[in-house]
């Protein structure tokens, strides 16, 4: 019988920006800084990128990735990912045209969170 092999953690785990990971980027920007509490779940109404502010920070992590990608590491990161949040909060419909241009440059799991097909249908309107 073959060895048992542990499953590997997704990209988003491993995939560094900075000193944190992407998925820990999402956890900062869907986290109270005050309580620590999650904000994930709250509701970002009439937006392209999603519905909650889980589904949207996904976006500004894919950005920031882009962004990283295309110019090389920021110094300024924490302020550059809470711009490209607040991009995506107030649906900024450039955001998904970088994204696009790019999306072969993102590790397939990050591109796995992105939804595509919200954010294609409200820009035929």
């Amino acid at each position: 019988m073959g060895e048992l092999t542990p499953p590997q953690r997704e990209t988003i785990h491993t995939y560094m920006l900075g000193e944190r990971s992407l998925h820990d980027w999402h956890a900062y920007l869907t986290t109270d800084r005050q309580t620590g509490t999650s904000t994930s779940s709250f509701r970002t109404m009439g937006n392209r990128y999603g519905y909650t502010a889980g589904e949207v920070a996904w976006w500004a992590v894919a950005a920031e990735a882009v962004y990283v990608h295309a110019n090389g590491l920021n110094e300024e990161i924490q302020d550059s990912i809470d711009y490209c949040m607040g991009l995506v909060v107030n649906d900024n419909v450039e955001i998904a045209d970088i994204v696009r241009e790019y999306k072969w440059a993102l590790p397939d799991d990050l591109v796995e969170q992105l939804d595509w097909r919200r954010v294609d249908y409200l820009e035929e309107d």
